[in-house]
């Protein structure tokens, strides 16, 4: 990246975390409110809105790790990461010293804590991530990119779905309590018959994330049996122990949810143990390529546009066009729960593979499908399509962080040494 590249994707991300905890401030000057607000912000009494805070503001930090240490020269990894560390931690009590001066906001040490712990794991995480995709690039690989990408980008996706679904909204009565006690009431409110509950849209959704995982370890070396038996175990220990914690944000605890996304998981990775074989015997390296980019757009379309059901009327279809739609971050700064999180953890982490694709496999080398730009444009189609959608409004911010999550996966695999092999549309 040029310097001006680095700059830019700096400062626009230093833009995002100022939009983010800084929306809806309403400042009030007055000083002698400040030293109550002060203490409150001393106090470090656990509670479970600064769980959820700490979740969010690691994840939102967290990209500014990624995004830094993306954009370094890696010279000397240790000090990039300490600088990391420190303008995490410095731009944290900037913004918890600004909302000393907000009456409907909270200052906290405990957010200062977790600014610094999540710039400092995203730090990390993208520098393992350039360990693990440089081991990889000389090892073989069915699709020219290693498959751990897909298997990973679309495993936290769907852990993301399972722990805040999308289209539940029968929640148990918020109580109060420790996160212990809310999970407690959630497993006595269980209903068995709730076993009969089956989300057959989630089948769609949970399906490929078997199947990637099984590629993913054939491609390590795994047998077919080997493959499919880990993904199998793999699913019936997450998703269930998922579908039990998302308690703590009042979801119910749904058997049905929980049975469907593991047999949907084992499916697909049966599917795949059975067909990669024949898959890869017929078809060359570019070819494959061609295909699993073709079926991972398809999965995010469908991720996107359920529950394909329209509502074409002309009130819905002009509320797609109101500012908390059109202006970026509006919609997630109007909330503060735990769904904004996740939501945009799935949407980010699911276009990091076709980047990575992109990287190695780009639809043209020249002109205005080079580089990631087929991404972003279906980003924008993605979004665009939910206009018409019942349940779905369609958000630029989407399009942001799916954009960001495409660059993030070309620049990945670019910065560990990875080179175009060939257009993906080469038909020879």
């Amino acid at each position: 990246m040029t310097p001006r590249h680095t700059r830019t994707a700096r400062l626009a991300y230093v833009a995002i975390i100022l939009v983010a905890t800084l929306s809806n401030l309403h400042a009030d000057p007055t000083w002698a409110d400040v030293p109550p607000r002060l203490a409150r912000a001393l106090d470090l009494t656990p509670r479970l809105s600064d769980a959820i805070d700490a979740v969010r503001n690691i994840l939102l930090f967290a990209g500014l790790g990624v995004v830094w240490i993306a954009t370094s020269r890696l010279r000397r990894p240790g000090a990039t990461l300490l600088r990391v560390v420190i303008i995490s931690f410095l731009m944290s009590g900037c913004i918890e010293a600004l909302q000393l001066f907000s009456p409907v906001r909270n200052a906290s040490l405990i957010d200062v804590t977790t600014d610094t712990i999540g710039g400092l794991a995203g730090g990390l995480i993208t520098l393992a991530a350039f360990a693990l995709m440089n081991d990889k690039a000389e090892k073989r690989s069915y699709f020219g990119i290693p498959s751990a990408l897909f298997a990973v980008s679309y495993g936290v996706a769907t852990i993301m779905e399972a722990f805040m679904p999308l289209f539940r909204q029968d929640l148990l009565p918020q109580l109060g309590g420790s996160i212990d006690d809310r999970i407690g009431r959630a497993i006595a409110a269980i209903r068995p018959e709730s076993i009969t509950q089956i989300p057959l849209i989630d089948v769609l959704i949970f399906l490929p994330a078997g199947a990637f995982c099984a590629i993913a370890l054939m491609e390590g070396g795994a047998s077919t049996v080997a493959a499919t038996f880990i993904t199998i175990c793999v699913a019936a220990v997450i998703y269930p122990l998922v579908e039990v914690v998302h308690g703590v944000a009042a979801e119910p605890i749904i058997l049905g949810a929980a049975l469907t996304h593991v047999v949907a998981a084992a499916f697909g990775a049966m599917c795949a143990a059975g067909a990669m074989e024949s898959f890869v015997a017929r078809f060359a390296v570019r070819q494959r390529a061609r295909i699993v980019a073709l079926a991972y757009s398809l999965a995010i379309a469908v991720w996107s546009w359920r529950p394909f059901r329209l509502d074409l009327s002309s009130a819905a279809m002009a509320d797609q066009f109101t500012s908390s739609h059109l202006v970026p971050l509006k919609a997630l700064a109007e909330r503060g729960d735990l769904f904004s999180v996740t939501d945009v953890v799935a949407q980010g982490v699911l276009f990091v593979p076709l980047g990575a694709l992109l990287a190695v496999w780009p639809l043209r080398v020249k002109g205005p499908l080079r580089g990631v730009l087929p991404a972003i444009y279906l980003a924008v189609l993605l979004e665009a399509g939910k206009i018409p959608i019942a349940e779905r409004f369609m958000d630029v911010t989407h399009i942001l962080i799916q954009s960001a999550g495409a660059a993030l996966g070309f620049l990945l695999l670019r910065r560990v040494g990875y080179k175009v092999r060939g257009e993906l549309t080469d038909t020879r």
